[in-house]
């Protein structure tokens, strides 16, 4: 069945390319037929929870071996369910732009396979091969939009993601050189490596967009079209996860690096979402919390890789559980955000929250969905971002052990409620300005292709808070850790915070609302005539915040006649990896020379390139191998 799907994708894509000449029959084939088998995709990945199956491509100059084991098949599940509602999105959203649908769905195949032949890849060779692919067509992807800052935004992506695949190949060659074996399933350490700990970490962290390796997502995402962004945060960067799950968990490592991993996941849950309400553009603020959310899935990993390593059962058990959870509820409800996304470009042709204003009038499912979305990535209970957050509270409040660690524990989670805090802040100023007062123009709600898959996202962000304890217990099951001692019942838990939530309403009923029923009237405006301008926008609205940061981060007020502008720019940007690329490209003028047209030079450097290559692979590998 997994060499089907494969199959299945790779000829959807060459299919695709083949129907160039016919843009439209190439628009609903592609992208109705990766739904289809993306569905399939799910149900059976969703089957194999408890199993594992094998296959060995035969008759490539190498033949990869490919193992689909529990975690890779719930990450799986989660690659090929977003990847469905990212295709019957496709359908409605893609029509209000001038494409190549042919080579826009045959991509889009493409980057499905590479994915999900990632996650099942169990040798050396065919992992590196198949994750430079899937960077090679996600880059393809973001440069299908030709702005003039898109060479920018994807020479840097390109850049940070050839750093951390340096890294993993260098990690996997000492990895394999200490197991004697190329195949991921023969790898089994009883010590662990802390520099090995540090390059799976940058490896991982580049493409998942882990702070500080993030700066390359808040420019690509909103670069992307909005079904390939809700691919690249919600699926792509998943990938990278699992990567970081697995190979932490083979190389054993250490309970100090689990405890920087937790302070690094803190800090980029709160760095994430101060930018993210800083921003004045929708789809960057969206991008940030990105940023913040993949900071609490990191947070959530060191904690239980701390248990693990510790033999802390019940911490390991929710520790691990909520970075695997949260996974799949970032994974919804980030993918509802990024198509209402779409859904408000598509309709205003504006970018900036403060040009937007009373869509919900307008546009109603979108609306309503984007709510459900905003509840749920805030955690607001019987939402699906609660329940995650809830087993990651569970584990930092688990008992440690006295010392340093106890502080970690007791940081992490002041960060994550202050992560959640600022959450709730940036997403009431999103939805409260672009939904919400008074329209500042005529929308029109988005076709029926755009809005289904919007429905049964923010329909799962419920079912998924609901049944979360069958979730956790499958999880338990494949995870290497004893769940004995930890108890999960959110039964008690939501009837109080529903009690809770209520009974304002209940004190309001029974003691009677003490003002008459409100007059309306037109706006008035201290006897000037009404103007939209009047209205709170994004940068009032986060004043105070500003203020406060402004001594710590880049933030400028830019003037431009009579009216203002703030700019935010990333740190991390501006005093780290800007300096490094302009070294680069001043290297890169100094050994232009090397080009000099000479096929002869350039063959020159292929052969010595291939000696050095050989000289090491046979010093490091001969005779082992």
């Amino acid at each position: 069945m997994l060499e089907f799907i494969f199959i299945s994708y790779l000829l959807i894509g060459v299919i695709s390319l083949a129907l160039y000449n016919s843009q439209k029959t190439a628009l609903y084939f592609g992208f109705i037929s990766n739904a289809a088998i993306s569905v399939v995709g799910a149900l059976y990945f969703l089957s194999q929870l408890h199993g594992s199956s094998e296959f060995v491509l035969r008759g490539f100059l190498f033949e990869p071996s490919f193992l689909l084991t529990p975690l890779g098949a719930f990450f799986s599940f989660i690659v090929c369910f977003i990847g469905a509602m990212s295709a019957i999105y496709s359908l409605g959203y893609l029509q209000n732009f001038k494409l190549n649908f042919a080579v826009k769905s045959a991509l889009f195949s493409f980057f499905m396979l590479s994915m999900l032949m990632v996650i099942s890849s169990n040798d050396v060779f065919g992992f590196v091969v198949l994750w430079e692919l899937m960077t090679l067509v996600s880059a393809l992807m973001l440069k299908f939009n030709d702005t003039p800052s898109s060479n920018f935004t994807v020479m840097l992506y390109l850049g940070v993601a050839q750093v951390g695949a340096f890294c993993i190949v260098i990690a996997f060659l000492i990895m394999a050189h200490s197991a004697g074996s190329l195949h991921f399933s023969d790898w089994n350490f009883n010590t662990s490596s802390l520099f090995i700990c540090i390059l799976l970490f940058i490896g991982f962290g580049t493409k998942a967009g882990l702070a500080p390796f993030h700066v390359w997502s808040p420019l690509a995402y909103p670069l992307a079209n909005s079904n390939v962004s809700a691919l690249f945060s919600s699926a792509m960067s998943k990938v990278a996860i699992f990567g970081l799950i697995k190979f932490m968990l083979i190389a054993k490592i250490p309970a100090s690096f689990a405890l920087a991993m937790m302070i690094l996941g803190a800090f980029g849950a709160v760095w994430g979402i101060i930018f993210a309400a800083l921003q004045n553009e929708y789809k960057k603020l969206i991008a940030y919390s990105s940023v913040e959310n993949m900071g609490i899935i990191l947070l959530a990993l060191g904690a239980g890789l701390y248990g693990l390593a510790t033999a802390n059962n019940i911490l390991a058990a929710f520790g691990l559980a909520g970075a695997i959870l949260h996974s799949l509820n970032h994974s919804v409800f980030k993918a509802v955000l990024f198509f209402a996304a779409g859904n408000i470009y598509n309709a205003s042709k504006k970018l900036k929250i403060n040009s937007l204003g009373g869509l919900a009038k307008f546009m109603p499912i979108t609306a309503f969905c984007s709510l459900i979305a905003v509840l749920s990535i805030v955690a607001i209970p019987l939402f699906n971002g609660f329940a995650s957050e809830w087993l990651i509270y569970k584990a930092l409040l688990s008992k440690t052990d006295p010392g340093i660690s106890r502080l970690v524990f007791a940081l992490s989670t002041i960060g994550l409620t202050l992560a959640g805090v600022l959450c709730a802040f940036a997403f009431v100023k999103f939805y409260g300005l672009i939904f919400s007062g008074k329209a500042k123009g005529e929308y029109r709600e988005a076709s029926i292709f755009s809005l289904v898959p919007m429905v049964i996202l923010a329909l799962f962000c419920v079912i998924l808070a609901l049944s979360s304890p069958m979730f956790v217990s499958k999880i338990w099951s494949f995870m290497p850790v004893s769940d004995s001692g930890a108890t999960l019942s959110f039964s008690l838990l939501w009837l109080c915070l529903i009690a809770m939530l209520i009974l304002p309403f209940v004190i309001l009923l029974v003691f009677k609302s003490p003002f008459d029923k409100p007059k309306l009237s037109d706006p008035w405006a201290n006897g000037f005539k009404f103007s939209n301008d009047f209205l709170p926008n994004s940068n009032t609205a986060v004043g105070d915040l500003r203020r406060v940061l402004a001594k710590f981060m880049c933030i400028k007020m830019r003037k431009k006649g009579s009216s203002y502008s703030i700019v935010v720019k990333d740190v991390f940007m501006e005093y780290i990896y800007k300096p490094i690329i302009d070294i680069n490209m001043k290297i890169a003028d100094k050994i232009a020379i090397m080009q000099n047209g000479k096929s002869a030079t350039y063959a020159f450097y292929m052969v010595l390139y291939l000696g050095v290559m050989g000289v090491g692979i046979f010093y490091f590998f001969g005779g082992k191998l």
